[in-house]
């Protein structure tokens, strides 16, 4: 038997190889671009739960102000997301804000949603982070 016999399967092996190397290189570049993909998607979830939070019940975005409020929005909070976060929550309206905070804040990552209060626009600003981290 000589090499020549068995080129074909030499050649196939080197190819074979080749792909599975730039297959390996690829996986690993849409790995870090997904880490990135999951803080966005750990924001839009954590924003979505305080806004219906404070939603009325049944119209998501549309927030109820006896929810929201200084006597009772930690409560209310409390009872949405538990221990696990701590919060700083801004809505803004026209002319007036309301501010609730709750938890230990460390390092902080800001999300913005456009709700409606009152039948007006408003803007609820929410800074998280992890409690105690």
């Amino acid at each position: 038997m000589t090499i020549s016999e068995h080129i074909g399967y030499v050649i196939g092996y080197i190819i074979l190889l080749t792909m599975s190397v730039l297959f390996a290189a690829n996986f690993a570049s849409v790995e870090g671009k997904f880490l990135v993909k999951m803080d966005n998607a750990e924001n839009s979830v954590v924003a979505d739960r305080i806004v219906k939070c404070f939603s009325r019940d049944g119209d998501f975005g549309v927030i109820d102000p006896s929810k929201f409020n200084d006597k009772n929005g930690n409560e209310v909070l409390g009872k949405c997301m538990g221990e696990k976060y701590a919060f700083s929550i801004k809505l803004g309206m026209e002319g007036n804000s309301v501010l609730i905070e709750g938890g230990k804040l460390g390092q902080t990552r800001l999300v913005n949603r456009y709700v409606v209060v009152d039948g007006k626009p408003g803007k609820l600003e929410v800074s998280y982070s992890k409690n105690g981290l």
